[in-house]
């Protein structure tokens, strides 16, 4: 026991030497149990501090414990202390506070500096129940340790200066909590070090090691990072296991791996840099449970290296491996990339078996872009996954469901090589060197080809598959071994030919039928004056001519197996003569164009026409007669868009034209209703006209699989129910104005067979239409004409618009003029 001398406080006039222990080996200065040595500002003691049960040493700001061997000591075991610095405990030659078995709870906003050791709490019964290093705070060992724990430590806040030479911070024991955002630092060796577990490790300053900044043997809770973890070796270098790593700041490895963890990892979240410049960005020797990073993991070597199940991968940000693969892995049950995952110099993604994968993002790699070493239940790929040297995908298990949308591809390689698929779709692009794809044992594949498949190089199949495609596709697909058999084409037809599958789109084909069509109904209602019509103006004087222009633009949509229109214009001139009975003969002429389109279709074509008719126009009563005849030219030409797997791009063009010709007559009965509804009249009538087209044969060109189409002749009908509420008006004291409001029913009828024979690689096969070949529309419309002052010349716009369902409709405009001399 020491002796009873005792230092309450300490005054600058009080003398320190008559508070020495006489016979001590150095001169000690003892607080009695719960009591309080206070140096202030100014003063110094040179001499250990012994510190009873209870008590606390309190060194205010300009206050010094200054000693050559250690400082501060417990005076009794077991004791419960408290340390307050505002100022400064220094050991010349030794550890400023070096406690046996003692709790400690320390406040630091001055300096603690020992020669060897900081803080040293010596015997694993002793404790370190709180510090806080303040912002101005300074805990450092010159030749050891800043802070030793040789026990447990329950919570380290600092935010200023921890440094050690050996170490920052060193905990023997359990740590609960360590909050760092100032420094902590271990010149040579850790900047923190643990023994055993660690709960928490809160970083948004500096940790920093020569060897590892945080080094734990035991397992770590959660390790959260907003600042800058940087080591010569492994910046974080964990033995056991790590419940929660979050970095949103920068971790980085100047020799060896930026995260390092032995034991396995349940979550791994990184916003922020996880660099290194020698080893693995990530090394998770028994594997990540889940994985998620939107910002950057580097490594020298391998970005990311999991050894382990990985139940989820979620990557949107960059994850880099210069030297070797960019992202390894086990075995994955749910993988998820819209980021970049790539490497330099070898392959950019290898993994063990997946269940569901999905990639939107980049993954790359100088040799492989993607190896899959197992099963995969579902694999999507809508971004691009590229390999170099090796192909871009590899999988040697059995895919369930394959689907690419985006880009698979390999500049010296296959593009895709897989052991065996279940189903196999793709609407992106395949492409390899020679080979674009191959199934290599092939148990009964699915191929699904769908629209914007584009496949550049062989198709190498061993084994049975099943080829099906969408509508609307031109394909001419060459493979190399087995050739499948050829199931859906949504009506397509096809043909097989040795190693060869051609399948042709029949959108289109009749197109100018479509467009003919379309032309003599939009003549039929201008030449009868009904719906968007010429207004034609009857004078007293029998012997007066009219002589009449129309200008007329629709489009036409029908649906079918795909959707098909005709946006078609032209223009109408004529002249009309009175006959003695009072009826009407006139003469007319014209050009026309249309454009045919599908939306699922590579075909386009667009069809010109010359025509010249007649029309005959009577009344009797309240009734009247409209008659006419119109014949002209058809002039065509089109192009067809085919993959071809073998052509440069995957794709080629089909260009073609033809000639043909079209005769309508049309005729018109209609009543006049008075005093109808509310007393005005009503118009009805019924319109029928009939359309005979015939087409010249001919073969296309510029493609290796040319098709060779016949001529042909068909037939179509045309009727029209329609009443029109008439409206006679004057503007003012202007002339006089007419507003027509029309509606009714509209029916278009292919009569027999409108299909096309034709012939491709010696093979014959019918170009049925697809669209629908039988209509029955509703329509309502309407047309407003104004004459001219003089009442000689009418001029008037109309629009129609026919309906029958959203993807099947009709817009129709005139404008006209019309003058009487």
């Amino acid at each position: 026991m020491f002796p009873e001398t005792h230092l309450i406080k300490l005054f600058g006039s009080t003398s320190i030497t008559a508070l020495l222990t006489v016979g001590a080996v150095s001169a000690q200065v003892i607080v009695d149990p719960g009591e309080t040595l206070v140096v202030n500002p100014g003063n110094t003691i040179n001499d250990q501090v012994l510190l009873f049960d209870g008590s606390t040493l309190q060194v205010e700001s300009g206050g010094t414990v200054s000693n050559l061997d250690s400082t501060v000591l417990a005076g009794e075991a077991d004791a419960a202390l408290e340390v307050i610095n505002n100022g400064q405990i220094r050991s010349v030659n030794s550890t400023a506070l070096w406690l046996a078995t003692s709790t400690l709870r320390l406040e630091n906003s001055g300096e603690i500096v020992g020669n060897v050791d900081g803080i040293h709490l010596l015997s694993p019964s002793s404790s370190l129940n709180y510090l806080h290093n303040d912002a101005t705070g300074v805990i450092s060992g010159v030749s050891g340790t800043a802070v030793r724990v040789g026990g447990t430590s329950q919570t380290v806040v600092n935010d200023g200066l921890i440094l050690g030479d050996d170490v920052g911070f060193h905990g023997t024991g359990s740590v609960g909590t360590i909050q760092n955002t100032g420094r902590i630092q271990g010149t040579d060796i850790f900047g923190i070090f643990g023994e055993a577990d660690i709960g928490q490790i809160l970083n948004s300053g500096e940790i920093l090691g020569t060897f590892n900044a945080i080094r734990s043997v035991g397992n770590v809770g959660e390790l959260s990072n907003q600042g800058v973890i940087r080591g010569g070796q492994d910046a974080i270098a964990i033995g056991g296991s790590l419940g929660v790593l979050r970095n949103d700041g920068f971790i980085e490895s100047l020799n060896r791996d930026g995260v390092s963890i032995d034991g396995q990892v349940a979550l791994l979240d990184n916003t922020g840099q996880i660099v290194s410049h020698d080893g693995n960005g990530v090394t998770a020797s028994n594997g990540i449970s889940t994985f998620a990073n939107s910002g950057t993991i580097s490594g020298a070597q391998v970005g990311v290296l999991s050894d382990g199940t990985m139940t989820s991968l979620n990557n949107s940000g960059v994850i880099h491996g210069n030297g070797s693969v960019g992202l390894a892995l086990r075995d994955v049950k749910k993988f998820v990339n819209t980021g970049t995952i790539s490497s330099d110099n070898a392959s950019g993604t290898i993994t063990g078996q997946i269940k569901t994968f999905f990639n939107a993002g980049r993954i790359e790699g100088h040799e492989l872009g993607l190896g899959i070493d197992g099963d995969v239940g579902s694999f999507e790929n809508h971004g691009t996954i590229t390999g170099r040297l090796n192909a871009g995908f590899e999988n040697t298990g059995v895919i369930s469901s394959f689907v690419n949308t985006g880009t698979i591809s390999s500049r010296d390689d296959v593009g895709v090589v897989l052991n065996d698929v279940t189903a196999f779709t793709n609407s992106g692009l395949i492409k390899g060197n020679t080979v674009a794809f191959e199934i290599n044992a092939s148990t009964g594949t699915d191929l699904f080809l769908r629209h914007g498949s584009n496949i550049q190089g062989l198709i190498d199949i061993v084994g049975s598959s099943t080829l099906n495609t969408d509508p609307g596709m031109n394909l001419d697909l060459t493979f190399k071994n087995d050739v499948p058999s050829v199931g859906d084409t949504a009506g397509s037809p096809f043909v097989v030919s040795n190693d060869t599958i051609v399948v042709i789109d029949p959108a289109g084909f009749a197109g100018s039928d479509i467009f003919a069509n379309d032309l003599v109904r939009s003549i039929s209602d201008v030449a009868g004056n009904t719906g968007t019509r010429i207004p034609l103006i009857r004078r007293e004087n029998g012997t007066e001519k009219n002589v009449w222009f129309t200008g007329f633009g629709g489009q036409n949509q029908i649906s079918g197996a795909g959707i098909l229109q005709d946006s078609y214009g032209g223009v109408i001139g004529g002249v009309d003569l009175p006959t003695a009975y009072g009826s009407l003969v006139g003469l007319f002429g014209g050009v026309a164009t249309g454009d045919i389109t599908s939306d699922n279709s590579g075909n386009s074509l667009t069809t010109k026409s010359i025509f010249v008719g007649g029309r005959y126009h009577s009344d009797f009563g309240s009734n009247y007669i409209r008659a006419s005849i119109v014949g002209g030219q058809l002039s065509s030409d089109g192009n067809r868009q085919v993959f071809n797997n073998l052509a440069a791009g995957g794709v080629e063009t089909g260009t073609y034209d033809y000639d043909g010709y079209f005769l309508s007559p049309s005729i018109e009965f209609g009543v006049r209703l008075d005093n109808v509804l509310a007393n005005r009249p009503i118009l009805a009538s019924l319109q029928l006209s009939y359309l005979y087209t015939s087409e010249d044969g001919y073969t296309e060109t510029g493609v290796a699989s040319p098709i060779t189409v016949d001529g042909s002749q068909s037939d179509y009908v045309n009727a029209r129910a329609q009443v029109t509420l008439p409206h006679e008006f004057s503007l003012g004291a202007g002339p006089d104005a007419l507003l027509e409001l029309t509606a009714g029913i509209d029916g278009q009828f292919t009569l027999g067979d409108a299909s096309r024979d034709a012939s491709v690689l010696g093979s014959e096969i019918t170009l049925n239409p697809t669209y629908d070949d039988q209509l029955i529309r509703g329509f309502i419309g309407g047309g407003f004409r104004q004459q001219t002052r003089d009442g000689r010349g009418v001029f008037s716009v109309g629009a129609d618009g026919f309906f029958g369902g959203s993807d099947n409709y009709e817009i129709r405009g005139t404008l006209s003029f019309q003058y009487v001399f």
